[in-house]
């Protein structure tokens, strides 16, 4: 089994930053190495609920056991951000495949500027509500 954990906080990052994982893996036999990606994916209506990939980044770990864990820091790249829409939506993920086995785990993430990551906070929207409220009464 091989396993990534992303620290709540890695859940949104903005770009340019890096995305910091926990990477663990239990009985897997006679691995030579674990490949890991970062990707991102674009789905659409009209792919037929499919999606198109590309791998940004990948790094090869090499000498591991059967058994281990290790903390792995990715750079992330500038864009495209992460979107969500009725045309279409873009997703970051990071993997994990063992190799030569291919057992692989994956985890997605936000790509967003720190205005957009801000925005989930309830701080954050609170005061945007009232800062609007405020400029319509003008």
């Amino acid at each position: 089994m091989i396993r990534i954990e992303l620290p709540q906080a890695e859940i949104a990052q903005a770009p340019g930053s890096t995305l910091d994982l926990d990477l663990s893996w239990d009985d897997l036999g006679h691995t030579d190495e674990i490949l890991i990606n970062l990707f991102w994916t674009v789905k659409s209506p009209t792919s037929g609920g499919g999606a198109e990939g590309a791998v940004e980044r990948s790094d090869t770990l090499t000498g591991i056991g059967p058994s281990g864990s290790r903390k792995v820091t990715i750079d992330l790249p500038t864009g495209p951000y992460s979107y969500e829409g009725k045309s279409f939506s873009i997703q970051w993920g990071v993997e994990a495949i063992a190799q030569p086995s291919l057992e692989c785990d994956r985890k997605k993430f936000v790509l967003a500027s720190a205005a957009r990551v801000n925005a989930e906070s309830e701080d954050f929207l609170s005061s945007s509500v009232s800062e609007m409220e405020i400029e319509s009464d003008v």
